[in-house]
């Protein structure tokens, strides 16, 4: 396992962090560690999610 804490200035700036697992990092960063760098994710859609992956109540 690998990572580093984040700043409280990030926290405060509201910076974009991410933790991910081990297959995510091994798919897009295979030469070498995810610390540092950065992935693009498709646009969130400000929605709900659909009713079949939320919690239930």
């Amino acid at each position: 396992m690998h990572g580093r804490l984040w700043s409280e200035a990030e926290n405060q700036n509201g910076s974009h962090v991410a933790i991910i697992n081990q297959t995510l990092a091994r798919s897009y960063f295979p030469k070498g560690d995810a610390v540092g760098h950065s992935i693009k994710l498709p646009e969130i859609e400000s929605r709900p999610p659909p009713r079949w992956c939320r919690r239930p109540a």
